[in-house]
């Protein structure tokens, strides 16, 4: 199978095998006897977008980011052979803030047991019920599949 993707790609694009990959696009790549495990890049690399000229607010949280990577070196992203399925969660609380009516709601994808996406925001609908929010929120969730 895998030898058969190589050759496809090889087929319609100029490009060479180098071997395994230790580093990707700056995030480590370590494997082992049935996983890949990876470093928890992402937060780092939006916060250091702002440390050039940071506000309180975002020193705090690269403050906050770099405490828990102290504690969390040996921790990572793990993506095992079995299951290779994605699956999706949602969920919402209706009229989070009564001065606004306004619910929060959120979705996580993972791959095996690995997460690869996540997002959670404030909904720009005002809902006029609980099931309705969570309609709302199923919405959004299904748009990122798609």
């Amino acid at each position: 199978m895998i030898r058969s993707t190589k050759d496809m790609l090889k087929s319609k694009f100029d490009m060479k095998d180098m071997g395994l990959s230790y580093v990707i696009l700056g995030i480590k790549i370590t494997r082992t006897q049935n996983s890949l495990v990876l470093d928890l890049a992402y937060a780092v690399s939006k916060l250091s977008r702002y440390t050039s000229n940071a506000s309180v607010e975002y020193w705090r949280s690269i403050t906050r980011l770099l405490r828990y990577l102290r504690y969390t070196r040996e921790c990572g992203l793990h993506y095992g052979r079995y299951p290779t399925v994605i699956k999706g969660y949602s969920d919402v609380n209706w009229i989070s803030d009564i001065k606004d009516s306004r619910s929060t709601s959120g979705y996580v994808f993972t791959l095996g047991s690995a997460t690869i996406s996540w997002k959670s925001s404030k909904k720009t609908i005002i809902a006029r019920s609980t099931m309705e929010s969570e309609f709302f929120a199923l919405d959004k969730c299904g748009e990122k599949v798609e």
